[in-house]
């Protein structure tokens, strides 16, 4: 009997451990912190993961003055949420027609979901100023368009 009352505390382990590593059901929505200084302006994080794999990532002063954005993809993987972000470039290129070569993601962030938070557990610390980013949820992502 106690061999079965081990074996069955030992599984109930297992599924609360693996339930604290594991995205939630739906992360779609805003996430965001108040951060040490990053260079000279940026202190707000907010990284919004959107419906069908969307994401974006601003960083901006206690003003509100938006320092820094870009956008990307996100996937569930293996219990992680990956967060993969590209530098939007503002000027065109000199010809329309010319192929594009395939963009080069500008970072990856790598978070795990653990007590309501997302933590980066993977990611350019040097980046980051060494920081330890941990994001809270603010909200439920709002579609932009009735497409999404």
């Amino acid at each position: 009997m106690r061999a079965a009352a081990r074996i069955l505390a030992l599984g109930l382990a297992l599924a609360a451990a693996s339930c604290a590593s594991s995205p939630p059901p739906d992360p779609t929505g805003s996430w965001g912190a108040d951060v040490p200084a990053l260079g000279s302006y940026s202190r707000r994080v907010e990284l919004d993961l959107r419906a069908q794999g969307r994401a974006a990532l601003s960083l901006s002063s206690d003003e509100g003055q938006l320092h820094s954005y870009r956008e990307g993809r996100w996937e569930a993987s293996g219990g992680r949420i990956v967060v993969t972000l590209y530098t939007k470039t503002l000027l065109g290129q000199a010809d329309p027609k010319a192929p594009r070569p395939a963009p080069t993601p500008d970072e990856v962030l790598t978070l795990a979901f653990a007590d309501g938070d997302l933590t980066a557990v993977d990611f350019d610390r040097q980046r980051w100023d060494g920081i330890a980013l941990q994001l809270r949820r603010a909200a439920p992502a709002a579609p932009l368009n009735p497409q999404e």
